[in-house]
């Protein structure tokens, strides 16, 4: 959503608020980034945009292995392997040596056991996203390609429509650089008409904190309440604060949060939700 910043009324006689270098640029930028529909030449741009906000630094898998370190599992390993040691150094019987050595041996072996499949979760995670959404993303989303002569008169200038209620935006940079997307999902509850799923909001780390987010999220609801849509959800996960903050600010509201295992680590699921009936634009 594009906005001008907000000058607070000055005092009689006084001069009115300068904006800093910093709003100034955050501004501008976002007047610069364009939100549009999906086009088929954004595909690898989007796959390679999910698999770096899924992997990278400061990403569920980043947070993921760095709390790892400090897990119970992880200090019990820590706790042998000391012991251990200390039979090595200390034992002046070759037995004792010996144990010590495959204690060492064990916990170092269940440590990186546990690193691995941990990272082998996240990898199978990705691996399914990327050979189903993201491989099929016209057909996931019920995108409608358009000819090249009629989508030059439209306003946006995509190529591409939307058949119904479904829909997947891209976020641009004047170089045409893809920089977010975003996925509105309304096959998950095919018995329910009036509700529909925000799915893969992704935004690039370099352009992140500047309104990309909720551009992306603006353009979604906006076609959600066009066609009827009364309530939207989504999910995401404790390794996911900064998208539970943003969702939070935007009005989204926690609807349960459910705990799962995955191997010797638990993670909390958050369901949120955004009724459209009573939602009437951010102010943010």
């Amino acid at each position: 959503m594009n906005e001008k910043p907000t000058v607070l009324p000055s005092e009689p006689n006084e001069p009115a608020p300068p904006i800093n270098a910093a709003q100034s640029e955050d501004y501008e930028e976002k007047l610069t980034i364009h939100v549009r529909p999906y086009r088929n030449s954004d595909l690898e741009a989007v796959r390679d945009l999910f698999y770096d906000s899924m992997s990278g630094e400061g990403s569920p898998y980043y947070f993921a292995m760095r709390a790892q370190w400090t897990r119970p599992i992880s200090l019990v390993t820590y706790a042998c392997a000391l012991i251990g040691m200390m039979l090595i150094v200390r034992s002046g019987q070759p037995l004792m040596r010996k144990a010590g050595y495959g204690i060492v041996f064990i916990s170092v072996l269940v440590f990186s056991a546990y690193r691995y499949s941990l990272r082998a979760t996240f990898e199978d995670f990705l691996k399914r996203n990327l050979e189903g959404d993201f491989a099929h993303i016209p057909d996931t989303y019920d995108i409608e390609v358009v000819p090249l002569e009629e989508y030059r008169s439209k306003p946006l200038g995509s190529d591409s429509a939307f058949k119904g209620r479904n829909g997947f935006w891209v976020a641009e940079t004047p170089s045409g650089d893809v920089v977010g997307c975003l996925g509105l999902d309304s096959n998950t509850h095919n018995s329910n008409e009036t509700t529909s799923e925000l799915r893969h909001l992704v935004v690039s780390r370099k352009f992140r904190r500047r309104g990309i987010a909720q551009q992306l999220v603006t353009a979604a609801v906006e076609h959600a309440k066009e066609l009827g849509t009364k309530t939207l959800f989504l999910t995401t996960s404790s390794y996911q604060r900064a998208a539970l903050g943003l969702y939070q600010k935007l009005g989204w509201t926690k609807q349960e949060i459910r705990r799962v295992s995955v191997l010797f680590d638990n993670i909390d699921i958050y369901a949120l939700q955004l009724d459209l009936e009573n939602y009437h634009g951010w102010n943010c």
